[in-house]
């Protein structure tokens, strides 16, 4: 009875697929075609296909890529910088058809109906289109942090795992009416989670992250590697799973042989290949960004501060991690080098009087930072840790900085000027014998008292920036 049941419900929605797409069904009434166009009509068509999320970069004076800041890691390129064998792999385990069928497959639905019936398992039979739109659906809904969106979208039980795949079918219609296949194949190599630590999305970052190479430069081994992971990233993780990851892409490889992609003798090689990964992790982040750590959360604290990258906090990250930002910043590579070696060399990382030293150099014409260093290693959360912190010590805390240090003998020329302007000399003596002193009070930002055997004098106060020291 458990099996009948299932049987009906997937007929329904195939007999409702095959009414939506005017094709005839053997058996079908008239009336019970025309009730399943309706219901299949009224679904929403439009299709929200918003840009994939791209990561932005900072760059030095030069054009010297320094930081990548990325919500998802993604490098997204056309059909024609993806290899051939990638392409194929990846319809030879997901979708062999896919040149030959509309948006559903009606053979492929009728195929799942029988395999439902006989096993007992859930085969979807979804076209190479309805995992795209299923892939799309996911973006938009985790790009507005919409997680109940995600979950329908991912939702494989009962009626509302079967209204999900209706809604897929309904909107595969709608991209195939919108792109051709070939922007199809496209938009689905890189919009694609293929695992990896961390998560690699889109075929050219999985390229450069496993193997150091461009998507057009993939092998039949390595794309069938790729082409095998996309159904779970969880569990073929390449840098975890290599086992799993070699058995999987050898039944991608049996597939893509068996449909004439590839010869039985390329099929033998390419079996006998390990993984042989080369990993090249794309750095993310300031914390990735070495010696120009400090400088990278300077740059990044002016973006999220700026209103011309958005009206809030909110959409000014998101156009810095997603929008795929291109920014050439003011520093120079030869003068920052310079600037890191000598600032070293005078009082090195670590060093034992737990001294601290900065150095920033500006254009006095325009203003533009060409270096920016310190002393100590760019750390989040080791600030106890000697030479090493997150604070940026040439700027304020809004920036990036601490809230300052005391100012000790920096404070010392202000006195001095003070005491000539009051018009003594430098020969003058002071008696320090005395217990009378009681201290500055900046009470009201106008000045202090100072009280020297027995005197009271006025003080100016200057007062001081929270990077003064």
């Amino acid at each position: 009875m458990r099996h009948l049941l299932r049987f009906l419900a997937v007929s329904m929605c195939a007999g409702i697929v095959a009414a939506g797409l005017a094709i005839p069904v053997a058996g079908t009434t008239a009336a019970a075609l025309g009730e399943g166009m309706s219901l299949f009509d009224a679904m929403p068509a439009e299709f929200d296909d918003r840009p994939l999320a791209q990561p932005s970069t900072l760059l030095t004076k030069d054009g010297k890529e320094f930081a990548t800041f990325s919500w998802q890691n993604r490098d997204e390129v056309d059909l024609d910088q993806v290899s051939q064998a990638m392409q194929d792999a990846t319809l030879a385990i997901e979708d062999r058809r896919f040149y030959e069928h509309g948006p559903v497959d009606v053979e492929g639905v009728a195929r799942a109906v029988a395999k439902n019936l006989l096993t007992g398992s859930l085969h979807g039979g979804s076209t190479l289109t309805q995992q795209y739109v299923k892939n799309a659906l996911i973006n938009s809904s985790q790009a507005e942090g919409d997680t109940a969106g995600i979950d329908r979208a991912r939702d494989r039980t009962g009626a509302s795992g079967m209204a999900r795949k209706l809604r897929e079918m309904r909107l595969a219609i709608t991209v195939e009416q919108t792109y051709s296949k070939d922007e199809i194949l496209s938009r689905y190599l890189n919009i694609n989670s293929y695992s990896g630590s961390p998560n690699v999305y889109g075929v050219q970052a999985a390229a450069r992250q496993y193997w150091d190479i461009d998507a057009a430069d993939l092998s039949i081994a390595q794309a069938a590697t790729l082409a095998g992971i996309v159904r779970n990233p969880a569990r073929y993780n390449p840098q975890r799973n290599p086992d799993a990851v070699i058995e999987r892409r050898n039944l991608v490889l049996e597939k893509m042989a068996e449909y004439g992609f590839i010869t039985s003798a390329e099929l033998a090689k390419a079996k006998d290949e390990g993984l042989d990964l080369k990993e090249n992790v794309t750095p993310r982040g300031c914390s990735a960004a070495g010696d120009l750590a400090y400088f990278c959360t300077y740059v990044e604290s002016a973006v999220l501060s700026d209103e011309r990258f958005g009206a809030t906090p909110e959409e000014r990250e998101e156009t810095l991690r997603r929008g795929g930002l291109r920014i050439r910043t003011s520093i120079d590579s030869k003068l920052q080098k310079k600037a890191v070696e000598t600032v070293r060399r005078q009082l090195p990382v670590g060093d034992r009087s737990g001294a601290a030293q900065a150095l920033v150099s500006v254009d006095v014409a325009t203003g533009e930072i060409r270096a920016m260093t310190q002393n100590t290693k760019y750390s989040l959360g080791e600030e106890k840790q000697r030479g090493k912190t997150s604070v940026n010590y040439s700027v304020d805390a809004p920036a990036g900085g601490g809230t300052g240090f005391q100012p000790g003998s920096t404070w010392k020329p202000f006195v001095l000027a003070a005491w000539l302007e009051d018009g003594r000399s430098l020969g003058d003596t002071v008696n320090g014998s005395g217990s009378g002193y009681t201290g500055f009070s900046t009470s009201g930002a106008t000045g202090g008292t100072m009280r020297q055997a027995g005197t009271t004098r006025a003080m100016p106060v200057t007062p001081m920036g929270p990077t003064a020291g």
